[in-house]
């Protein structure tokens, strides 16, 4: 009786130790709830699959969050624990009918330990543009709207994206690689700080109707171009480009407005331009000032980016 009366208090005091470890350590209890999580979530995604239909319409209501107007059409759960989406659409939260660039699949993979922190973070592989991009996003999750992107991209053909659709003189095709970093303070474009830098070495530039009627290609051997975010202006920091018939150099930055299609441009291109570089410009090359004492044309674009004015 004695031998059974001692094994109940071991057992008692025991019980004790963990309920009050748990109390002075309430990150624990979080622990053991996202564990427990975990394994209704392996079992359930070994035997069963989360319906489509119930899952979009949550994952798009999500997303409304998001400084862009984002849309999928299928989300689906994956394991490891994440969401896959599939047609994917991006569109500026003003015009959100009007896509500027899609992605066919987009791979999201939550971190569980910076949830138990308080905040959001996740890991994105977006197939888009005929090439891979790759981002790590943190955002609290206390109702400030800072968040920060770091991001990866390569294979990127900007040439697929829809926005140039609606900008007619001219249009980037290629492959681009590149990086970057980006802080949104509460969701507003002017507060954002950030950097990103792209290269090239195997682009064109297809003149639009709006500048040669009757189209034209300039081809880019190589090009690069970095950028700075501060303040609500985006700094041309470097920014070159050279083909066989031009050479180009590009300053000066870009005021941006949270409708970005009214962001004030304030742009200066020097360029050296062969024959065939003019030929493909077409009529519009009558227009460039002339060239100074060392070869070169000085262009400065003003206006918006929805209405640029070159001069």
């Amino acid at each position: 009786m004695s031998n059974e009366t001692t094994e109940d208090n071991v057992v008692t005091s025991t019980q004790a130790k963990i309920l009050k470890s748990l109390e002075t350590r309430p990150w624990l209890w979080r622990s053991m709830l996202y564990l427990a999580l975990l394994i209704i979530a392996t079992v359930v995604f070994a035997t069963i699959r989360f319906p489509s239909g119930e899952l979009t319409p949550i994952v798009n209501h999500a997303m409304r969050q998001a400084p862009v107007h984002l849309e999928t059409k299928t989300a689906e759960l994956s394991f490891p624990p994440g969401l896959i989406l599939r047609d994917v659409s991006v569109a500026l939260i003003q015009h959100p009918q009007d896509t500027i660039a899609t992605a066919s699949t987009v791979k999201v993979k939550p971190y569980f330990l910076a949830a138990l922190m308080g905040g959001l973070k996740a890991g994105i592989k977006a197939q888009t543009l005929d090439g891979v991009v790759e981002a790590l996003v943190e955002a609290e999750n206390r109702g400030g709207g800072d968040s920060e992107l770091s991001l990866m991209f390569r294979g990127i053909n900007p040439g697929k994206a829809q926005w140039w659709e609606s900008f007619p003189w001219f249009k980037v095709e290629g492959k681009l690689g590149g990086e970057g970093e980006l802080e949104v303070k509460r969701a507003d474009v002017k507060k954002a700080q950030g950097w990103l830098k792209a290269q090239t070495r195997q682009a064109r530039l297809a003149i639009g109707e709006k500048l040669n009627p009757d189209g034209g290609v300039i081809d880019v051997s190589m090009g690069e171009l970095e950028f700075k975010l501060e303040k609500g202006k985006l700094t041309v920091v470097k920014g070159s480009a050279a083909g066989p018939h031009f050479s180009a150099t590009i300053s000066g930055g870009i005021t941006l407005a949270n409708n970005l299609n009214n962001s004030i441009l304030n742009l200066i291109i020097t360029l050296s331009l062969a024959e065939p570089a003019k030929k493909a410009l077409g009529t519009a090359a009558l227009f460039l000032p002339q060239p100074g004492s060392n070869g070169k044309t000085i262009i400065r674009i003003g206006g918006t980016i929805k209405s640029p004015a070159i001069r």
